[in-house]
């Protein structure tokens, strides 16, 4: 539809996994059952740090196109605020099926803080379709200690590697606010991984990180080999549309990093 962000055959998971009917129940049918989404489990599992991995296991029911990006993918607690989004989006086709013929699917993801907890009650979000009221299910190991809550943002960045050298050729809002599109030129590194550990963009003043959009079997939508001489890019997801046109970021590649970059058209 014209005019409108829609996006077709493309359904985001982590890892993703189109698993039988077995091992998961189906729930019974309701009437909010009969489209849109429907999540049939989210289970904790304890990450082994004091925070935990929470599986999302899911049917599209009846949907022929997706409301938003698959990148707007995430769980998040109404009442807390707490919210953890899904980094890697992988394609799967969305489908007319019925709930009786709808692929159960399964994203995961890591809640490294302790954020989220079995018994709490969450909203599931999946390319922007919703289910709220969702409790999670899942049991905690006896003498499992929860990690601390978070004391504040963190601005600190690491030194990068030594003779790197950063240059910002431009930042535009992409993909009607949803990316970032940075174009640079790099010097003194030999090649981008592009994780969430040294490329980013950040909000000075939250400390908040906005991350390379990342997409199965293709990985990070980065250059790999940047030149000192060539201009190279990053897609990077701008969650929420939180980065907004004329805001100043500090914008980190690679470890080489460039403050004080202004987002432009």
């Amino acid at each position: 539809m014209q005019g409108r962000n829609r996006f077709r055959g493309a359904v985001p998971v982590l890892l993703v996994l189109l698993v039988g009917l077995s091992g998961i129940p189906a729930h019974p049918e309701t009437a909010q059952d009969t489209s849109g989404l429907r999540v049939e489990q989210v289970l904790w599992k304890p990450d082994g740090k004091g925070g935990g991995l929470i599986e999302v296991s899911y049917r599209l029911i009846a949907v022929d196109e997706l409301p938003r990006h698959p990148s707007i993918t995430y769980i998040i607690d109404e009442e807390t605020g707490d919210k953890i989004e899904l980094r890697r989006v992988a394609m799967v086709p969305p489908t007319s099926m019925s709930a009786d013929e709808a692929p159960l699917a399964q994203f995961t993801l890591l809640d490294e803080k302790g954020r989220f907890w079995p018994g709490d009650e969450v909203m599931i979000v999946v390319a922007g379709l919703i289910r709220k009221g969702v409790t999670i299910e899942g049991e905690v190991p006896e003498g499992y200690r929860r990690v601390r809550p978070d004391p504040g943002p963190d601005t600190e960045i690491p030194e990068g590697p030594s003779g790197a050298e950063l240059e910002v050729v431009k930042l535009i809002i992409a993909g009607g606010g949803t990316l970032l599109d940075l174009r640079y030129r790099l010097a003194g590194v030999a090649q981008v991984q592009a994780d969430e550990h040294d490329s980013y963009v950040m909000n000075p003043e939250t400390g908040e990180k906005f991350y390379v959009l990342g997409v199965a079997r293709i990985g990070t939508l980065a250059t790999k080999d940047p030149g000192a001489s060539k201009i190279s890019f990053l897609l990077v997801q701008n969650s929420e549309r939180k980065v907004k046109l004329g805001d100043r970021v500090t914008v980190v590649v690679a470890g080489a990093k460039q403050e004080n970059v202004l987002v432009e058209e």
